[in-house]
This record gives C-alpha cells, sequence and structure tokens, in this order.
C-alpha cells in the first residue's frame, strides 16, 4: 500500500507568522516613482511613471540633448503637472471647509434642503 498515512497532514505545515508583504506598496496619489534615463541616439528620454489625482499610474517623459537636462526638464514637467480642478473654484489645497460650502450651495441650487 503506496501513499501517506491515514491521519497524516500533507503539504506544509500552517504559517503562524506576521504577515507576508507581497510587492512594494503603491506610489501614493500626487506622487512619481523612479526616474530612467535612455540614450535614443545622440539624444536622452527621461521617463517616470506619475500617479494622477484618478488614481491611475502614467507616464511622463522628456527628452533633451544631455542626460542631465532630460532629467531636469522631466522633474519641472511632473511639478507642473495639471490635476484635476486646475483653473476652478476649489483645488487641492483648498480648506475642507470651502469645499463643505460649495457643496451646500450645491445642493441647494438643485433643490436639495440646507
Amino acid at each position: 500500500m503506496a501513499g501517506p498515512a491515514r491521519g497524516r497532514r500533507r503539504g506544509p505545515p500552517p504559517f503562524h507568522g506576521p504577515p507576508v508583504n507581497r510587492g512594494r506598496p503603491r506610489t501614493a496619489i500626487g506622487t512619481y516613482g523612479a526616474v530612467y534615463v535612455t540614450d535614443i541616439g545622440g539624444r536622452y528620454r527621461a521617463l517616470a511613471r506619475f500617479r494622477d489625482l484618478d488614481g491611475r499610474l502614467r507616464r511622463v517623459t522628456a527628452t533633451a540633448r544631455s542626460r542631465r537636462t532630460a532629467e531636469a526638464l522631466l522633474k519641472e514637467r511632473l511639478l507642473d503637472r495639471a490635476g484635476y480642478g486646475s483653473g476652478g473654484i476649489i483645488s487641492r489645497s483648498s480648506p475642507f471647509g470651502d469645499l463643505a460650502w460649495r457643496c451646500h450651495i450645491g445642493g441647494m441650487i438643485a433643490g436639495g434642503s440646507p
């Protein structure tokens, strides 16, 4: 009779330690990851992934004649990257009271109760 004896557990013993981290943490909204610079035939392309305000990760690139210039241009583009609400009444730096007031007024205009 081949095989394990009855009552024996098959496979590895259960793990009772701390939870295992699976991969890296997500890039926070409004931030970027590592900057990669590649030579593309006499010019350099700098690339980074940026987490937009909608939660999507998007590639941002810049190309220049030198490695440092490409990286500096990319970082400038990342800092100047427009987000949702740019140019409007409410921005990311607006106080919470402004947002609450706009929502309150919006509810009154839409026919809701104050």
